[in-house]
C-alpha cells in the first residue's frame, strides 16, 4: 500500500520533504494567530493604560505602534510624540522593506492625518498638529524616495507604482509628494529615451 514502503528507500526522502513545508505553515498560522490575538488584545488595554506612542514605541515593533497608535485604536498625540514617530517610520520603512510597509505607513499617516486648517480656540494647537504632521510627512517621503532610488518598488500586491504615487500625493499633499514624482517623471523619461 501506500504506507508499505515509508521510512525507507528512495520515497523515504520525498515524504519527509513533503512534512517540512506542511510544519512551516503550521508555525507560520500559529504566528498570525498569536500575533492577531495580541494585537487585538493591545488594542483594547493600550488605550486605558495611558501609554504614549514615544513609550510604546520603544518596545514594540514598529508595523505594532502604527497599528496601536492610529485614531482608530488609540489617540496619538503628534505633536509631544513626534520624534518618535518619525523613529518609527524610519524603522518599518527602509531600503530592504517590503512595499507593503511602505503601504502601511502611508494608511497609519492617512489615519492620523489632521483635520484642513479651521478657525477658532483650537486654531494653534492645530496649527502645531499639522506641524507635526509635516514632519512625519518628509520622514516618509525621504524614505520612500531613498527606496525608489536604491531599486525598490513600490508595488503591493498587484497595484502599480501610479497607484501608490496617487495615495502618497493625497495624503502628503503635492508639495511633500514631489520628489517622489519628479524621481519617476525622470526615470519616465529616460526610459522613453533609451
Amino acid at each position: 500500500g501506500a504506507g508499505a514502503g515509508a521510512g525507507t528507500g528512495a520515497g523515504a526522502g520525498v515524504a519527509v520533504d513533503a512534512e517540512v513545508p506542511k510544519e512551516s505553515k503550521r508555525m507560520k498560522e500559529a504566528r498570525v494567530l498569536v500575533t492577531s490575538a495580541v494585537l487585538s488584545a493591545l488594542k483594547e488595554l493600550v488605550p486605558s493604560t495611558g501609554l504614549s506612542a514615544t513609550e510604546f514605541a520603544d518596545h514594540a515593533p514598529p508595523w505594532m505602534t502604527i497599528e496601536i497608535f492610529s485614531k482608530a485604536a488609540a489617540p496619538v498625540d503628534l505633536v509631544r510624540d513626534g520624534l518618535a514617530l518619525r523613529a518609527v517610520l524610519r524603522r518599518l520603512c527602509h531600503e530592504r522593506a517590503w512595499g507593503t510597509d511602505f503601504g502601511a505607513a502611508l494608511r497609519w499617516l492617512r489615519a492620523v492625518r489632521p483635520p484642513v486648517a479651521l478657525a477658532g480656540a483650537r486654531a494653534a494647537s492645530e496649527a502645531a498638529e499639522r506641524e507635526a504632521f509635516e514632519e512625519l510627512g518628509k520622514e516618509f517621503a525621504a524614505l520612500t524616495l531613498a527606496a525608489i532610488e536604491a531599486g525598490h518598488t513600490l508595488r503591493r500586491h498587484l497595484r502599480d507604482d501610479e497607484t501608490m504615487l496617487g495615495q502618497i500625493r493625497e495624503t502628503l499633499g503635492a508639495d511633500l509628494a514631489a520628489p517622489i514624482l519628479e524621481f519617476y517623471t525622470a526615470r519616465a523619461t529616460s526610459a522613453d529615451l533609451g
